[in-house]
């Protein structure tokens, strides 16, 4: 394997001076280190920001490349490629190919590439000239009539060779089958991607609950987009925390992301001149002579410039070029996001600009999480779309386990009785697949998978990490309202608030009040049909959303207390309906 020792030979050579300084700190500091003391701060300090730039310097290119015509920029090993050969070539002459390629249709300059190739060199444009003429020998590219470098007179160069975006990176395990029943998802993203290549800002929102498969049409939605060269593509996600969250935190993970992308240096050079705020955001971007005069210039900055230079920067960096922008989870997003995102969606500016969001509406509603005001306003002035992805149907529970397992020949009451278990949530529905599979009831033999146990098991069946899941999303309730919950699992799938009521020995009318307040936030139950008493009264009934849900929450119950709550429920009834 061959490796080329360029610009960036450079840099390695002054990150290890600076490690060896560091490590004679470190030796220095041993011994109280090794009785237990802690390590000075300083250390540390130096310690996390060596890491952080090192991390990131390699992550930039890895497993990356550009390709046009046979021809292939390897990023992470600074080689030149024809048809999978290792092309002889300068590490100069290969710093200002890939910086051409990388901004291929638009004019780089001659400034622009000698900063590319002799960023800490002054030189002539004579030196420029020598590695563009080996750049077109080595291509076999005539000037007078180019295929790949055009000059542009006393100004600079410009690639015009059409190139592709692909990876060294092969999965490590096979997908478990393609994305099923979101092929009209996925053509809306796309629609909304050719609004905004031009020049229409878009805003997208994508919800459901947990494990509906919101991410998985957002990977699949990328993959579709992500060979297109001339498209760049940013993505980030919020965290659940349990105090203040970092302020743009999917954001900033967004733009490290994109900063490592091929042409992430134009991107740093227009945060530069644009967000120097958002800059200070990712000190390992900064160089370490201007952090200190950068950090001093910035004191008492505002979040509304920040707001503003964020909103100039993207405008700018989509003046050219479209970006696709991914933000996960939102229901968990830190305030300071959702001003950003609000802000994106109501300028008037021109961007080739596509935002996408995912989110859980029920966790918006329980947490009062202002999410759900912006959308509403944003909505009401026409300036976002929210998609709702809906549960796969039995012929999309098909169409999976016929992918996933390559017998379309399973008998139909397959699909059925998993569609029926899972309601049709795509993540119940993978899970469940691999439950079958580890309790025997479908077994692979001589490369053919077939039913080995009678379909009926499938309804005892839950996996552990699906029982897992549902105990995380229960145990967010307060303990009165768990406590109805369990009454309910005991009851089954459909229950009224009266025999609940009388299995907890409390007052009807609050137990009622509780269960409304759960179907309005679409957390675990819904309204079903009223019934009807004997004496002519109605009384409201509630189903569970999932029928996984009852099993769950009645294995909560220990059996002592579920014997107490038939023995209540019963003589309600017989009291109740005679």
């Amino acid at each position: 394997m061959t490796y080329f020792a360029g610009q960036a030979g450079k840099e390695d050579s002054s990150v290890l001076q600076a490690a060896i300084g560091l490590a004679e700190q470190i030796r220095a500091a041993s011994d109280e280190i090794e009785t237990g003391h802690r390590i000075p701060q300083s250390i540390a300090a130096a310690m996390k920001e060596a890491g952080q730039e090192a991390v990131a310097r390699t992550a930039m290119d890895a497993h990356r490349l550009l390709t046009f015509e046979g021809y292939s920029l390897d990023l992470a090993n600074e080689r030149l490629l024809h048809e999978g050969e290792v092309v002889a070539l300068t590490p100069k002459a290969f710093a200002v190919l890939r910086r051409l390629v990388e901004d291929g249709g638009q004019l780089v300059t001659k400034k622009e590439l000698l900063r590319a190739g002799w960023a800490d060199t002054h030189v002539t444009d004579g030196v420029l000239r020598v590695s563009i003429l080996e750049i077109r020998r080595t291509l076999g590219d005539d000037p007078a009539a180019p295929r790949f470098i055009e000059t542009v007179s006393r100004r600079g160069y410009r690639f015009i060779a059409p190139r592709t975006r692909s990876a060294l990176v092969v999965p490590t395990a096979p997908p478990r089958g393609a994305l099923v029943g979101r092929e009209h998802v996925l053509a809306q993203l796309e629609d909304r991607l050719e609004h905004a290549r031009r020049g229409e800002r878009q805003v997208v929102f994508v919800s459901g609950e947990a494990g509906i498969g919101k991410t998985s049409v957002l990977e699949a939605f990328l993959a579709r987009v992500a060979g297109d060269p001339d498209l760049s593509i940013a993505s980030g996600a919020c965290l659940e925390h349990y105090g203040a969250a970092e302020a743009y935190f999917p954001v900033l993970e967004a733009l490290g992301r994109l900063v490592r992308e091929p042409a992430g240096e134009r991107v740093v050079r227009l945060l530069e001149s644009h967000a120097p705020t958002w800059l200070v955001q990712l000190p390992w971007l900064e160089h370490s002579g201007d952090r200190e005069a950068v950090h001093h210039k910035l004191l008492g900055v505002t979040k509304e410039r920040m707001l503003r230079e964020m909103a100039e920067a993207l405008e700018a960096l989509t003046a050219k070029t479209p970006l696709v922008l991914v933000l996960e989870d939102l229901h968990w997003s830190d305030y300071s996001t959702l001003d950003l995102l609000g802000m994106l969606a109501r300028r008037q500016e021109a961007a080739r600009l596509l935002v996408v969001g995912s989110y859980r509406p029920t966790d918006v509603i329980v947490a009062s999480h202002p999410l759900r005001a912006l959308i509403q306003e944003l909505r009401v002035r026409r300036q976002c779309e929210d998609i709702a992805l809906q549960f796969l149907s039995e012929a999309d529970v098909a169409g999976y386990l016929a992918q996933r397992f390559g017998e379309p020949a399973f008998p139909p009451e397959l699909a059925a009785a998993v569609h029926r278990r899972t309601d049709g949530n795509a993540l119940f529905m993978v899970r469940l697949a691999d439950e079958l599979v580890t309790l025997g009831l479908l077994v692979e033999q001589q490369g053919h998978w077939r039913i080995a146990k009678p379909l009926d098991e499938i309804g005892g069946a839950l996996p552990e990490s699906l029982r897992e899941l549902i105990d995380k999303q229960i145990a967010r309730l307060e303990p009165a309202v768990q406590r109805v919950l369990e009454v309910a699992g005991v009851l089954g799938n459909q229950f009224t608030a009266g025999a609940v009521a009388a299995g907890l020995g409390e007052d009807p009318v609050a137990v009622e009040e509780r269960c409304d307040s759960l179907s309005r936030q679409g957390q675990l139950v819904v309204p079903a049909a009223l019934t009807v008493l004997t004496n002519g009264m109605p009384v409201a009934q509630y189903c569970f959303t999932h029928n996984l849900y009852p099993q769950v929450l009645s294995a909560r119950v220990p059996a002592a207390r579920r014997l107490r709550l038939h023995q209540r429920i019963g003589n309600w009834l017989e009291q109740t309906y005679g």
